[in-house]
């Protein structure tokens, strides 16, 4: 984190950051773009479906389909 901003609380440096959540979860960088938002969740996609098919033994796409969703 960078601390050269100069604001300060009680005498103690604030850090600054590039990226801030906001409402319902939705990141924002310092340029109003959602680039890591969209980056996380689609991470997150990859991570339970690579789980879902590692865990199912059938390849049936309904069921897939709504192991994911769930």
């Amino acid at each position: 984190m960078d601390y050269n901003h100069g604001y300060t609380t009680d005498g103690h440096g604030l850090p600054s950051s590039n990226e801030t959540r906001v409402h319902l979860r939705v990141m924002f960088d310092n340029k109003l773009n959602f680039n890591s938002h969209v980056s996380a969740i689609a991470h997150k996609a990859h991570v339970r479906a690579s789980l879902i098919l590692r865990t199912f033994v059938t390849r049936d796409r309904t069921v897939l389909v709504k192991a994911f969703i769930t």
